[in-house]
């Protein structure tokens, strides 16, 4: 009679959350698992040496993740507060062609810095490198439409297309490495993967594609860009610096212990990236429609983080040698000695982007300047705790729980 209340309505955005949470909780889990299966079998088939290769060729593809994760998140804000489809397709199209113009250039930039830095250095074919290099269309490309299903708030769909690219990498790969292209059938099946999944897109967007462009104005877009690829950066830089500065510091054998440990680690946050993807978009969309009211998803967010956070510690602390030796084939106890202190990172490193992505999502970001300073203190920390793997992965925690509080409290 009265209409619907405001805690109704933030009710039913919890709702909305929780659906959203487990559908791409289960989609990034068959996501990750096909990608699993993929690097499972290829480290089979292929040669120890060609195997070096695509692992190197992976790691270069990894650095792509920030345009990948910084494209869809502004993406995603945009479509979360603008309800016509008009200008959305609007958006997309103008994207589009930005994003083809700037993957040539790099793409430009990538060849030759391949030929006279990367071929020489990491004694890779430059035939495979540019074969390689072809990611960079798709990886500026799919977050566009990715970013619009996320801020749909469509995410069965969005799911199943990580799922579609993860099945048709392990699929193709497979097949064009038994028909005797070895690394380069594995490169290329990644990328038809990708391309598969690009063109599923359009078709899970079709709607928007098919409605009469309405024009937007893309300025306060740009603004928001910044903040967010910053953003993106420190949370990636934050969690891929301590591998790179262990092998740096550790002799090949101990680095690779660590390094056992810490990619182990890392699926705790991985894992529980679908929580703040879910979150973004329903926040966003509250905030748009009453801008300074307080709503209950990243309190639901937060709770459903740390049961998956907790049941993560709960699982590597009583079985962190069988977990070391399910991944590696073999018992390492000096990696299972050190991996709670890493889940414990990643715990924390989760949370602190749960925060951030909060604070993107009701644009309110400022002093994001600062999260730079934490990288810093990363370095420092991980430098000074390096007798030994055990004291660095210590360096690591307490660098991560700085990154947490001090995050929160600048960006207040």
């Amino acid at each position: 009679m009265f209409g619907v209340s405001m805690d109704d309505q933030l009710m039913k955005f919890d709702r909305v959350f929780l659906k959203g949470s487990i559908l791409l909780l289960i989609g990034f889990g068959v996501y990750n698992f096909f990608n699993f299966v993929f690097q499972f079998v290829m480290a089979r088939m292929l040669t120890i040496s060609d195997y070096g290769v695509l692992a190197t060729i992976f790691s270069m593809f990894y650095l792509l993740t920030v345009l990948i994760e910084g494209t869809q998140t502004v993406v995603a804000k945009f479509a979360s507060t603008n309800k016509e489809l008009g200008s959305l397709n609007s958006l997309a199209r103008r994207a589009f062609k930005k994003s083809v113009v700037l993957a040539f250039v790099f793409f430009a930039v990538y060849a030759v810095i391949s030929f006279f830095v990367l071929k020489p250095v990491l004694n890779i074919d430059y035939k495979l490198l540019l074969v390689s290099g072809i990611a960079l269309l798709t990886s500026l490309t799919l977050p566009i439409n990715r970013g619009i299903l996320q801020g749909r708030k469509r995410f069965f769909a969005l799911s199943l297309n990580l799922i579609t690219e993860s099945l048709a990498k392990m699929i193709l790969g497979v097949i064009l490495v038994v028909w005797g292209f070895a690394v380069y059938g594995a490169i290329v099946g990644t990328l038809l993967g990708a391309g598969i999944a690009l063109i599923f897109s359009f078709i899970a967007l079709r709607d928007v594609f098919r409605a009469e462009r309405i024009n937007v104005e893309t300025k306060s877009l740009y603004h928001y860009s910044i903040p967010t690829f910053l953003i993106t950066i420190v949370i990636i830089a934050f969690y891929s610096l301590d591998i790179l500065i262990a092998r740096a510091l550790f002799s090949p054998e101990i680095a690779g212990m660590y390094a056992i440990a810490s990619v182990l680690s890392k699926t705790v946050f991985w894992g529980t990236q679908p929580i703040s993807r879910a979150m973004f978009p329903i926040s966003s969309e509250n905030d748009h429609a009453n801008p300074g009211s307080k709503s209950h998803v990243l309190f639901s967010a937060c709770l459903a983080l740390s049961a998956l956070v907790l049941a993560a510690l709960v699982l590597f602390y009583f079985f962190s040698d069988q977990l070391v030796y399910l991944f590696a084939g073999k018992n390492i106890p000096e990696s299972a000695g050190i991996v709670m202190y890493l889940v414990l990172s990643m715990g924390a490193l989760s949370f602190t982007n749960l925060f951030l992505l909060y604070r993107l999502s009701i644009n309110r970001v400022k002093g994001y300047l600062f999260t730079l300073i934490f990288l810093a203190i990363e370095v420092m920390l991980l430098f000074m705790f390096s007798n030994n793997i055990t004291e660095y992965s210590i360096g690591f925690m307490i660098s991560s729980f700085i990154l947490l509080v001090g995050s929160m409290v600048i960006l207040r």
